[in-house]
């Protein structure tokens, strides 16, 4: 993480129960982003070491990334870990 303000912010999405929101957002925000930087889920899914399916998941909000993915996700596509969250001010 950037800084430890970050890292709470994930922890309060957990903590206050929005976990099917987070899914939603951060599974939209990945899609968009991949898509916008030409990378089909098979690339993004062997840059991060992770099944295929799993990017499906994420995507489609049957699953979410784990935490300690979200460095190396706002790291591919060159955004802040809030943005990939949802903040569209980040």
């Amino acid at each position: 993480f950037k800084n430890a303000e970050e890292a709470q912010k994930i922890v309060r999405f957990r903590s206050n129960n929005n976990i099917s929101s987070f899914q939603i957002k951060i599974g939209e925000r990945i899609a968009s982003l991949r898509k916008l930087n030409g990378i089909t889920q098979t690339e993004l899914a062997e840059i991060l070491s992770v099944s295929n399916s799993a990017i499906s998941k994420w995507e489609t909000g049957q699953g979410y990334p784990d935490i300690n993915f979200l460095p190396k996700l706002a790291s591919v596509f060159s955004v802040s870990i809030d943005f990939l969250l949802g903040d569209n001010n980040a």
